[in-house]
């Protein structure tokens, strides 16, 4: 549908004011008024306003009236999205959207969401420890009086809980997590439907961030099965494994373990094309956007314009777009086998280039792709990760979907292709997706006929695209900074003492 043109004059007449794209100002009474004009028009209707700001700049903004309550709303001219001053402004949690092509990318509602509590640790009944000694600790907590403190006696401390759990339908898995001393290497989460162990379900977390209080949310798809036990057991246990390098010692602190049934209703899809080869704008990106697709290329910016790498004209394509144009690192340095000050370089070397080439729009820089997945065999890529204020770390690990909730995001899976990939094996991933109505990040390098393991063939790739399109009812196919942006907090920060 074409879209109707509105010409409508803002001016700031009140001094209640709310700033717009850092300079122009508009009213809370204007913006109603203009709140209240969409919503006259059909559910269909997409509309372009010219907004005048106070000093006479004129912005075009797009929007849809199918939600009156301004889910669609971006800035045409500036390229941007409505600031979260606006957002707050218009009746909405702050967010932020981008305008690609010809549409734009709804904000989702989270559906009804069931949270139970599995332990609040206020106690240590029910309570079991090996490789240490637990208490319960006052001085520090998210929830109640006490958090569960526990001290490594060995580089292991294991805690067991008796639980009831009907795990087929859980959702996801939260705990908030505290830890001093040593960095831990590894925290395991499991759950088992017999006691002493055998069938369960665990799910790993390298190197978790806790030197303060962290939330962790881990998505279902997270668990791995092991020794028989099933994603669909009714659970009688579950163990919390924190474990350290050998010979170093740690305090680790636990509160407030739950898992929630329901999540985000709508599922998202991201194309991600790891170093910038060319075949991504020849190949990739003329299938991608028949269909109305923007992708994110990770780019390594030393090879920007070289070889078979994209030039920085073709980069610009892709991100005029609507394409995310990210972090692939300044040289492709495998970030776990350098030091931290060399890790931390890599990462800021790309970002400094990126935003010295206007690669800037929502924070994409710091979106970063691993390098060869290099993340967590020594804890120095994590830490220069967290230095340098990466917003979202994705790995290669076969991790499969994650939930719009999962905290942190410094570890996060993909669904890796390669040459070897079949249709149907892909296929079978979105539909995982879907299901799971989560996040499903599908890396690739390239689209191409070539023989190389690392590119996926053209005819396979357009076939998959025709079925993105076919499942857009029930699918969106975004960049990265998209989701990221546009998901809903689930989980309330709380204070802590």
């Amino acid at each position: 549908m074409r879209p109707h043109k509105l010409c409508i004059a803002l001016f700031l007449v009140a001094t209640q004011a709310f700033v717009l794209h850092g300079q122009e100002m508009v009213t809370n009474t204007a913006l109603a008024r203009l709140g209240a004009k969409l919503g006259l028009h059909a559910e269909t209707d997409h509309f372009v306003l010219s907004v005048t700001g106070a000093s006479g700049v004129v912005h075009q903004i797009e929007a849809s009236s199918n939600l009156v309550d301004w889910s669609w709303v971006a800035d045409i001219q500036a390229g941007n999205n409505l600031t979260p001053e606006i957002d707050q402004l218009m009746g909405k949690a702050a967010s932020r959207f981008y305008k690609p092509t010809a549409w734009l990318y709804p904000q989702y509602e989270l559906a009804t969401q069931e949270v139970t509590r599995l332990a609040d640790f206020e106690t240590t009944n029910l309570l079991s420890i090996t490789g240490g000694t637990l208490s319960l600790d006052d001085s520090t907590h998210v929830t109640g009086a006490y958090a569960l403190r526990v001290l490594n006696s060995t580089n292991v401390a294991k805690i067991l809980k008796i639980i009831d759990c009907d795990f087929a339908t859980v959702r996801s898995v939260g705990l908030w997590v505290r830890s001093e001393g040593d960095p831990m290497k590894r925290l395991d989460i499991s759950f088992g439907y017999s006691t002493p162990v055998a069938g369960y379900v665990a799910a790993t977390l390298w190197y978790p961030p806790t030197n303060q209080w962290n939330y962790i949310s881990l998505n279902r798809q997270r668990f791995s099965e092991y020794g028989g036990g099933s994603l669909t057991n009714r659970m009688q246990y579950v163990g919390i494994r924190a474990e350290w390098e050998t010979n170093q010692a740690g305090t680790v602190w636990y509160d407030d373990l739950v898992f929630s049934r329901g999540g985000r209703s709508r599922p998202m899809i991201v194309l991600a094309f790891d170093d910038g080869n060319r075949s991504v704008i020849s190949n990739a990106f003329p299938i991608m956007k028949a269909h109305g697709f923007a992708g994110t290329a990770f780019v390594i910016t030393d090879k920007i314009g070289t070889s078979t790498y994209m030039t920085l004209a073709e980069l610009r394509t892709l991100y005029t777009n609507g394409w995310d144009i990210s972090n692939h690192t300044r040289d492709h340095s495998q970030l776990d086998l350098e030091t931290q000050a060399s890790a931390e370089n890599a990462i800021q070397g790309c970002v400094d280039t990126l935003l010295e080439q206007g690669f800037s729009r929502n924070l994409m820089p710091w979106f970063l792709a691993f390098p060869q997945g290099g993340y967590h065999t020594t804890p120095s890529a994590l830490a220069a990760v967290r230095k340098r204020g990466v917003l979202l770390a994705r790995t290669v690990a076969r991790g499969g979907v994650i939930g719009h909730d999962t905290q942190p995001l410094d570890q996060v899976p993909c669904y890796a292709i390669s040459n070897a990939v079949s249709f149907a094996t892909a296929k079978s991933w979105v539909d995982e997706t879907i299901a799971n109505e989560g996040l499903g990040i599908f890396q690739l390098h390239g689209v191409d006929n070539l023989e190389e393991s690392y590119y996926w063939p053209t005819a396979v790739f357009q076939q998959f695209c025709d079925y993105l399109d076919a499942k857009r009812q029930e699918v969106d196919v975004v960049p990265l900074t998209v989701w990221y942006w546009g998901r809903m907090e689930t989980n309330t920060p709380r204070r802590t003492k």
